[in-house]
């Protein structure tokens, strides 16, 4: 048993890219637990403490969206790259016949 969690913990490292995100929804469920034990301690939210959490939360859905945005824009590059060197291929080619 030792030696198969030792070897889960070698390969973990090697996907890195994926691991940024976990780490993010880890930080995201540990505020969110945080904040379900205050209420459910029998203490009632303040209206200032709940409109300050919805600020927080429209200001992480703004930088969300905006990194959205901006993936899509990327992708969107890269398709016409591609798209691009398909077709500089394709009229090498042509010009070859």
């Amino acid at each position: 048993m030792a030696v198969s969690a030792k070897t889960k913990q070698t390969k973990v490292p090697a996907k890195a890219s994926a691991k940024a995100p976990a780490k993010a929804a880890s930080s995201r469920t540990k505020r969110t637990a945080s904040a379900t034990q205050k209420t459910s301690a029998g203490k009632k939210p303040t209206v200032a403490q709940l409109q300050r959490e919805r600020d927080a939360l429209v200001k992480q859905l703004s930088a969300a969206e905006q990194r959205i945005a901006e993936l899509e824009s990327a992708h969107d590059q890269a398709i016409n790259r591609i798209d691009w060197v398909i077709d500089s291929i394709q009229t090498v080619l042509d010009e070859k016949h």
